[in-house]
């Protein structure tokens, strides 16, 4: 998930056992690092989720999994 915190610092968040299930059912690390892509196309895009601030970013899109 990419989301920015109320420091304004933009963040990636993951979830470590499901990417080390990608990539041992895939057998590569491949899968992980357009994973990681994926999101840091969010934060360049401007589709990322806020906390801890009021400011709304009109390109913010939420997310579900």
């Amino acid at each position: 998930m990419a989301l920015i915190y109320n420091d304004n610092l933009r963040y990636i968040v993951y979830d470590k056992p499901f990417l080390d299930e990608i990539s041992k059912n895939v057998k590569t690390n491949w899968s992980n690092t357009m994973i990681l892509a994926h999101e840091i196309g969010h934060h360049l895009n401007g589709h990322t989720l806020s906390f801890g601030n009021n400011e709304e970013n009109p390109k913010r899109r939420t997310r579900s999994r």
